[in-house]
């Protein structure tokens, strides 16, 4: 079995948490460990690793916590492989395995967990396809101000607000960000999205459920001139009128664990 690792490198914690991972991958479950250039040289120096690209690989494996997961989906996505976290990090909801699960496994580590497709919202900002697998956030600049935002179903007026910004989610990221603004818990695999207000002006603006099959335009709107986009975390611009979003084509394949299969993760 093949794996394409994508490792948390952002500290030697994590770094050191990634080369027990490979180890024990390739030494306890007979795994042939791969990275990309950069990472293999991070994580190995000058005396290199196996560098492949996805396309070769049976699995993407995340090496991290959650926000490695979210990373690592982009790749798993474009190449159409199944991806699988592992845990070095701290909740780790979207992580399938703990690091210590490896310590007595064997080659049938992954025979347990099961396939399940998560959906993406896609959008295209200043030309550049974008997709989330948690949630697009569309926020004030600068910490004290508010930002007034409309946002469209299907071309129809569905709400407006003043607000510290406006959340629109996934099932996969409703327990995330949407639930700590007040929004609803969904299932995984719920055929919608939620669209969840940040503290807005006025408390009797509420979230919103829409299907999946929606599409989606949240407008900069009232005194404000732009907002910050942000998706699955990650800054990626400013909008100074309005942004598309719909249901990605493809979706997610993600191993979880069997008693885990229905439950939202963050």
């Amino acid at each position: 079995m093949k794996l394409f690792i994508f490792p948390n490198t952002s500290s030697q914690r994590y770094i050191d948490a990634s080369l027990k991972c490979i180890r024990l991958l390739e030494e306890k479950c007979g795994a042939f460990c791969v990275l990309s250039p950069e990472n293999s040289e991070l994580l190995f120096g000058n005396d290199g690793y196996a560098v492949h690209t996805p396309d070769e690989c049976d699995l993407v494996v995340s090496i991290g916590g959650d926000g490695c997961v979210l990373k690592a989906a982009c790749i798993a996505v474009l190449y159409d492989k199944p991806l699988v976290g592992i845990n070095s990090g701290r909740l780790g909801y979207l992580c399938a395995l703990d690091i210590s699960a490896l310590e007595n496994a064997d080659e049938n580590v992954f025979a347990p967990l099961l396939p399940a497709e998560r959906t993406l919202l896609s959008f295209y900002l200043n030309g550049e396809h974008h997709f989330a697998l948690n949630d697009v956030v569309f926020g004030k600049e600068y910490f004290g101000e508010t930002v007034d935002l409309a946002v469209q179903c299907n071309g129809r007026q569905l709400a407006s607000c003043r607000a510290d910004g406006v959340i629109v989610s996934t099932p996969t990221g409703s327990t995330s960000y949407n639930l700590s603004a007040g929004g609803p818990i969904l299932l995984p695999d719920s055929p919608c999205f939620v669209i969840t207000p940040i503290c807005p002006h006025f408390s009797d603006i509420h979230p919103y459920v829409v299907p999946d099959t929606a599409e989606l335009t949240v407008c900069v709107a009232g005194r404000s001139e732009q907002a910050i986009v942000y998706a699955d975390g990650i800054m990626l611009g400013k909008i100074h009128d309005r942004l598309m979003l719909t249901r990605n084509s493809r979706s997610l394949k993600l191993l979880v664990r069997d008693e885990s299969a229905n439950r939202a993760a963050e």
